[in-house]
């Protein structure tokens, strides 16, 4: 393309005046397409047959011969269409009709909806705040996470020391290390715990995955999460599932 003009002056000059695409339409003037697609949209689409090439001859001659009239064939078939009327007149394109301008207007919403019950990261603030929940981190906390990279590198320089450089080491290599146990927001969020029937304690914890995909699609389809909470979410009643999503045993429930 560089040397397009001292090459091929001619071309050069066409694609100057802006013949480099085809209008395919009257009625779209800004529905120009590449010259390539647009073979690819009139004589190739004019000329396919079902199965491909090889459904249609596996004979070398007759192959040849059908696609030497292939062009003719395709104009033959545009005629046709034209006396006809079969060719849709008018300026009709998918996206730019009424319903569907409507739910990408709401889509957009949506997402503008979302987007503003978030926190933004670029605003000024001296508190360490979660994306996601919104939920502010503690002092506990936010100076776990803010030293986690520092007290790992202390736990590896005590964990070299002890048992590596030490001769003899004052601790064997594969003895249990002691976690760090660092504070994050996993941590703000209290668990409560309630006792099964046997005596079992056991924590309930919401899976914030799933309950995060409801939220979301109950604000872009107007769902009541109050109402819907009301069924179980599990494969059983829970007049017959115990707490931990197993069958009860006893039959006083039925």
């Amino acid at each position: 393309m560089t040397n397009l003009p001292e090459e091929h002056p001619e071309v050069y000059q066409e694609f100057r005046n802006g013949k480099f695409a085809v209008q395919l339409s009257e009625e779209n003037p800004f529905g120009q397409i590449p010259v390539d697609q647009a073979t690819e949209v009139t004589v190739n689409k004019d000329t396919q047959t079902v199965g491909g090439t090889t459904k249609f001859s596996l004979k070398p001659g007759a192959v040849s011969r059908y696609y030497l009239v292939a062009e003719y064939r395709s104009g033959f078939l545009a005629r046709l269409r034209d006396m006809v009327n079969s060719n849709r007149r008018g300026f009709s394109h998918p996206d730019l009709q009424k319903s569907r301008i409507k739910v990408d207007d709401e889509d957009v919403s949506t997402v503008e909806e979302t987007l503003a019950n978030w926190i933004n990261p670029f605003e000024d603030s001296s508190d360490l705040v979660s994306l996601s929940t919104g939920t502010t981190a503690p002092a506990d906390v936010a100076s776990d996470m803010k030293e986690a990279y520092e007290k790992g590198k202390r736990a590896y320089a005590a964990f070299k020391k002890e048992r590596l450089e030490s001769t003899p080491p004052s601790k064997k290599f594969h003895d249990p290390m002691k976690k760090c146990s660092l504070k994050t927001f996993a941590t703000v969020l209290k668990k409560k715990q309630t006792k099964c029937n046997d005596g079992r304690t056991m924590i309930l914890k919401a899976d914030r995955a799933l309950f995060g995909s409801m939220i979301v699609m109950g604000q872009s389809r107007h769902i009541d999460m109050k109402e819907l909470l009301h069924y179980p979410l599990g494969p059983l009643p829970w007049s017959l599932a115990t707490p931990d999503g197993r069958l009860r045993k006893a039959t006083s429930c039925l």
